[in-house]
């Protein structure tokens, strides 16, 4: 007999001989089939990262590739060969190693670290370029004008991309030369534009410092009253000392004016209301008038305060918007006189204390200077007023002819052209504004209430319209009157301030030019990838 004990400790008999199969489908019918424990899933575990393959070793890899134009990958495979160090493991001994595997091994790396963190790989290989680019950028800078830069960029830009593309490329000669190609003709269409891109940033920063400046000299800076009483009271010093102008001096400055007048100003010598130029002939006979005075009484001299007379009387003028002719020969006249003041000298005094002439005469200068130019700044800012096309265009149109007449803007520094050029271009902002109150549209504005709305809305654009003229004229008024006290301030006659300002704008267009440069065949070789 065959004896069988179940799971629950029956014994079950079975005859001798009984095939196990049979006894195993007996036991199952009582039983059931035995239940199997459930197989073990495995673990899941994150594959380990090749040994060699760590984040700074690719952020140095990717940045190697911008130092050297590509070629970090050859650069780190052969000195791995030669130091015996396998960038598959990240150890040091295995001298079998060739420079082909090693190759392979950084170059699939680098694939990889591009794949896992592209954001860090480009920024990597971008800050290693900016080194090669700095130099590049060195050489745009020394072309003498714009188109000089820009030809200067193409070349840069072409080399660069060039140099990156042969180093980048794979497959041979061939493909190196076909990538470098590539890259090149893209470098050398984005190099010639960064030095215009760099000049807006540049000028951008220019005028941010320029505006600055400005705002800070304008701050507390005398009216041009204020500066003509502070200068007729130096002035006065010296009259009290008894220093008073030599009818030589005087008599050599208005012969000189008066033959530059009729050379060049179109000025009419004839008496009365039918002269070309009544206000300016007036002038030239108080000048003459007083010449003939001193002439009668040989120890005569003139006063310093007439000279700020006669200035005054050429200003009605220079103002004289409705006769150009007068107008330049009354402007003619301030400039004469202005710069006799400014040239004056012992020579051309006569008595009293000339000890107190060489301490007041140069500060009296410097006041009559900054009062002239704060003067012929109002003056433009007024006569801006008779204007049809409102007193915003007028002031920039008053400051633009300042500027282009050579004579008038030598009087003024740098910086202080800069501040009149602040006024004719502005802003943004300020260009916007100006935009917006300008005669288009402000039709505009009429139009559009008239189309939307009919006659009430007609008249709600006609409100709107005289609301941005307001606002532009406003502005633009407001930006006139901080150039003039930043002017009288004299602030704006600091030689190191100019300087300063001359190259605020340098430094951000380097670096915009040199980010530019860097940057541009690191993105030409992702562009050409297939």
């Amino acid at each position: 007999m065959i004896e069988i004990e179940g799971p629950d400790g029956v014994i079950y008999e079975f005859p001798a001989g009984t095939d196990d199969a049979v006894i195993t489908t007996a036991m199952q019918k009582v039983y059931g089939a035995p239940q199997q424990a459930p197989a073990s899933q495995p673990v899941q575990q994150a594959p380990a990262e090749p040994q060699g393959q760590g984040y700074g070793n690719n952020m140095a890899q990717a940045a190697g590739d911008g130092v050297f134009f590509g070629f970090g990958d050859e650069i780190s495979a052969r000195l791995n060969a030669m130091t015996g160090y396998d960038a598959n493991t990240g150890t040091y001994g295995n001298w079998g190693t060739t420079y082909d595997d090693q190759l392979a091994a950084v170059r699939g790396q680098e694939r990889q670290f591009r794949e896992d963190h592209p954001v860090a790989s480009f920024g990597a290989e971008f800050a290693g370029a900016m080194l090669p680019a700095a130099v590049g950028v060195g050489a745009v800078g020394q072309g003498a004008n714009i188109w000089s830069k820009i030809g200067r960029g193409a070349a840069a830009g072409g080399a660069m991309g060039a140099a990156y593309g042969f180093g980048e490329g794979e497959g041979g000669i061939g493909g190196r030369v076909e990538n470098a190609r590539n890259n090149g003709l893209i470098g050398l269409a984005a190099g010639a534009a960064i030095p215009a891109v760099g000049g807006v940033i540049g000028s951008a920063a220019r005028g941010r410092a320029a505006r600055k400046a400005v705002r800070e000299a304008a701050r507390n800076a005398p009216s041009t009253e204020e500066l003509r009483a502070i200068g007729n009271g130096l002035y006065r010093q010296i009259d009290d000392a008894g220093v008073q102008i030599k009818p030589e001096a005087f008599d050599e400055m208005r012969g000189g004016l008066l033959d530059y007048l009729r050379a060049n100003t179109g000025f009419d010598e004839l008496p009365g209301p039918g002269s070309l130029t009544p206000n300016t002939g007036r002038v030239m006979q108080i000048m003459d008038e007083a010449g003939q005075k001193m002439a009668q009484e040989p120890t005569a001299a003139l006063p310093f305060r007439s000279l700020d007379q006669m200035r005054r009387q050429a200003g009605a003028a220079a103002g004289n918007v409705t006769n150009k002719t007068d107008k330049a020969a009354g402007t003619a006249v301030i400039q004469q006189l202005d710069d006799f003041v400014q040239r004056l000298g012992p020579d051309d005094v006569v008595g009293g204390d000339v000890e107190a002439l060489k301490t007041a005469i140069p500060k009296a200068r410097e006041v009559w200077s900054r009062m002239s130019k704060s003067q012929l700044v109002d003056d433009a800012m007024e006569r801006s007023e008779n204007y049809l096309s409102g007193a915003a265009s007028g002031v920039r149109n008053q400051f633009k002819n300042i500027l282009q007449n050579k004579k008038l803007a030598a009087r003024f520094t740098a910086a202080e052209r800069a501040a009149l050029r602040q006024v004719t271009h502005g802003s943004t902002l300020d260009q916007l504004i100006n935009l917006a109150g300008g005669g288009l549209a402000q039709m505009g504005a009429i139009g559009g209430g008239i189309y939307s709305g009919g006659p009430v809305g007609g008249l709600l654009g006609m409100a709107a319209a005289a609301g941005q003229r307001k606002l532009a004229e406003a502005v633009t008024m407001r930006n006139a009157e901080m150039a003039r006290a930043a002017i009288a301030s004299g602030r704006l006659n600091n030689g190191v301030l100019a300087q300063a300002l001359a190259i605020a704008g340098q430094r951000p267009e380097r670096l915009t030019n040199t980010g530019l440069l860097g940057m541009l065949p690191v993105l030409s070789t992702e562009m050409t990838k297939p």
